[in-house]
């Protein structure tokens, strides 16, 4: 596993190499999964990581992307749920869910850097595979909420 100083260089160089058009986010995807940031390429989770912005309100922490910060919020208003968000293609757990999960569906966790440098705990799975893994872990006796982005009437997706 590398180690977050390592991955934060690795994704501010490929921001700024894909904000100046001198890498495509495919190659970025790339990049990071020979850096073993994750353990597929994932172009729509490389496009969520580098824009990753500044969050205030709702009691989002700043440097916090969205999805992190709502599933912190709602995490605190129902802990014994495990949430699962979906993103692009992808579905994601983060933290404790993550690991819960891990044990329930036998996919390894991975560790992202959140807005803040830190690492954080991930279960990534395709879309598509979510028929099979959500009854597996209501069936494990777990709340499960399904996540999906909305976007308001000024197209900022929440």
């Amino acid at each position: 596993m590398m180690n977050d100083y390592k991955i934060k260089n690795i994704l501010e160089s490929l921001k700024e190499e894909v904000e100046n058009g001198k890498v495509s986010l495919r190659e970025a995807a790339v990049e990071l999964h020979k850096a073993g940031w994750t353990n597929f390429i994932d172009i729509d989770a490389t496009r969520n990581l580098l824009k990753t912005r500044n969050v205030t309100g709702n009691g989002n922490v700043p440097g916090v992307s969205d999805m992190m910060g709502k599933y912190r919020e709602m995490k605190a208003a129902h802990p014994d749920a495990l949430y699962i968000f979906r993103n692009g293609e992808s579905c994601e757990l983060y933290e404790d869910d993550a690991i819960a999960a891990s044990g329930i569906l036998g996919i390894a966790t991975a560790e992202r850097v959140d807005g803040q440098g830190k690492g954080v705990k991930e279960l990534r799975f395709s879309f598509r595979d979510l028929d099979v893994y959500l009854p597996k872990l209501i069936r494990a006796g777990n709340r499960v909420a399904v996540c999906e982005p909305n976007q308001t009437g000024s197209g900022k997706r929440v």
